[in-house]
């Protein structure tokens, strides 16, 4: 039944061709135009991560497309930022291996302090295209910078981290609050075809990993700017044990996409115990 109404709707089409004096090759001609999208829009979307050289035509067709150039762009921003935190994850685990004296505060089961100092810093980045990462930290300075720019056909993402590693002296386990301070200061900026973001976190971690994360800022621009500067403060509550360190991170994530835009970027950098990127006040360990 199916073949009979198709042959018939295609005997139609061919009648009415005739008579209005269409060409029969359109057809077959849309046909293979689609194929041909099909192919380019495959090519395009195919990377995890960016356009893989695309040629002027390809690039041509994605602007002319504003819903495949969003797509493009969640894509880049979705894996740049699965890099980013495969980067510090990696960092992390690697600093929990470290057990010096001097890499960690010492702090009394049972008895409250506030600890100043850090002890752990780490940051990187990477980017694709035209794309620019700048990022660096500092324990002894107690801050961390990053930012992501992209200019013309490009991304990058770039991510910095700081805080306080603890060691608990004593025996056995208590509850405790830990309460946290630091401040962050940035600006994300894209025009047209192009997307900033920032991420902003506080997590505690032990020897097995990340036990807590608290999300201060989650921002995306794709058109316009925008500007942040707050102080954080929030409380982790963990039993402590001793024996073990734990160390409470403030880490800043930033990432940039464009495509034929001006630029995109998302600028927490100072490069130094400036206003702009993160920087650690305290915590405190308040004993339950």
């Amino acid at each position: 039944m199916l073949k009979y109404i198709a042959k018939k709707f295609l005997m139609g089409f061919i009648c009415i061709s005739l008579l209005f004096g269409l060409p029969l090759t359109s057809l077959a001609i849309t046909n293979e135009q689609a194929k041909v999208d099909k192919t380019v829009e495959q090519k395009i979307m195919s990377s995890d991560c960016g356009l893989v050289d695309p040629s002027e035509s390809e690039l041509n067709y994605l602007l002319a497309r504003p819903k495949l150039v969003d797509e493009r762009i969640k894509k880049d921003i979705k894996y740049l930022e699965a890099e980013a935190e495969e980067q510090f994850e990696n960092s992390m685990r690697e600093s929990i291996g470290i057990k010096s004296s001097w890499y960690y505060e010492e702090v009394a089961r049972g008895t409250d302090e506030t600890v100043t100092s850090c002890h752990y810093d780490d940051s990187n980045g990477s980017s694709w295209g035209v794309g620019q990462n700048n990022h660096a930290a500092s324990y002894s300075g107690n801050w961390a910078d990053a930012s992501a720019h992209a200019y013309g056909v490009g991304g990058a993402q770039a991510w910095a981290a700081v805080g306080p590693k603890i060691y608990i002296t004593g025996t056995g386990t208590q509850n405790a609050d830990i309460f946290y301070n630091y401040s962050y200061n940035g600006t994300i900026a894209a025009a047209a075809n192009g997307s900033a973001k920032v991420k902003i976190y506080a997590e505690l971690w032990d020897a097995n990993g990340c036990v807590a994360r608290h999300t201060i800022l989650d921002e995306e621009t794709g058109l316009g700017t925008d500007t942040y500067s707050a102080t954080a403060t929030g409380r982790f509550n963990r039993n402590l044990t001793a024996g073990q360190t734990y160390t409470i991170v403030a880490k800043v994530q930033t990432t940039a996409t464009n495509y034929g835009g001006i630029t995109a970027n998302s600028d927490f950098w100072n490069g130094g115990s400036g206003p702009e990127g993160i920087a650690f006040s305290h915590i405190i360990v308040d004993w339950q």
